[in-house]
């Protein structure tokens, strides 16, 4: 079956961007572990953080652009492939409010470990 390329771009960043939280969520269990048994060396937990929660949310804000450009708003646009009817109309669903939310979540949640690090460190 083939897609329109906006959606295989859209795919793209949207999983690139689920890859960079799990990046995050690594580090924030790398850094409990750290507080808690204190035996691995000094990490800069913060600036790595940091960048991976802006990496994600730049990833999944380039794949609702990328969506958001390509809504038809005129007309619904049926593409008959083999196997499979592809609809597409300008009606946004559910997994698009997701995908905003887990991009807007993920930076606050990052931001706020960064500047909670920086007032501990001092």
């Amino acid at each position: 079956m083939s897609y329109p390329v906006s959606i295989k771009a859209c795919q793209a960043m949207a999983i690139l961007g689920m890859l960079a939280s799990f990046v995050v969520l690594a580090m924030a269990i790398v850094d409990i572990y750290h507080k808690v048994y204190e035996k691995l060396p000094i990490i800069p937990f913060p600036t790595v953080v940091a960048a991976s929660t802006l990496a994600s949310f730049v990833f999944i804000l380039i794949g609702i652009i990328v969506w958001g450009a390509d809504l038809n708003y005129d007309q619904t646009e049926t593409t008959n492939t083999n196997d499979k009817t592809i609809t597409r109309s300008s009606k946004l669903g559910y997994s698009f409010g997701l995908s905003i939310t887990g991009g807007i979540l993920i930076l606050i949640g990052g931001l706020m470990y960064f500047f909670n690090h920086r007032r501990i460190a001092g």
